[in-house]
């Protein structure tokens, strides 16, 4: 087994470029005013970028993965299957109480006020495109740590 520093060391300025970019554009992204045309590209492009990089991730690890047993690793996606159940029944509730219930509140009315200031919006950007960008950050540096020669002699 190789040890992973040297490889996660190669990475560390890429990742950290790619992680200064990303916070850029999403500065940019939550600026631009809600509910236009521009908006509408800004919250796309991210969203093409990532389907295209997550397919072309399928496919590579499909055409290496060795074959698994049937419904295997279905037990570790049953909380986030759950807990996505729950909100979503949570909001279908709030909104067939018309939306307006203080007991019960939809989602976009817990964070209605917050949205109004654009550093909560870049927050909330940037967690939403990390939720994409890291899985398929670590799914890259894993498969590129297995085929690494060694450790970095920087290192």
């Amino acid at each position: 087994m190789r040890p992973v520093r040297g490889t996660l060391s190669r990475w560390r300025w890429p990742v950290a470029a790619l992680a200064t970019a990303l916070a850029g554009y999403a500065w940019w992204a939550s600026g631009v005013t809600p509910f236009t045309g521009l908006a509408s590209l800004a919250v796309g492009m991210p969203v093409a970028a990532v389907s295209v990089a997550a397919a072309a991730d399928l496919g590579r690890r499909r055409a290496t993965a060795p074959p698994r047993a049937r419904g295997a690793g279905a037990g570790s996606r049953l909380p986030w299957i759950v807990l996505g159940v729950l909100g979503a029944g949570l909001e279908l509730t709030a909104l067939a109480l018309g939306g307006r219930s203080h007991r019960v509140p939809t989602l976009s009315t817990v964070v209605d006020h917050a949205l109004g200031t654009h550093p909560f919006r870049f927050v909330l950007f940037c967690g939403w495109l990390a939720v994409a960008v890291v899985p398929l950050a670590r799914s890259t540096i894993g498969r590129a740590g297995d085929h690494a020669p060694g450790p970095d002699p920087a290192d």
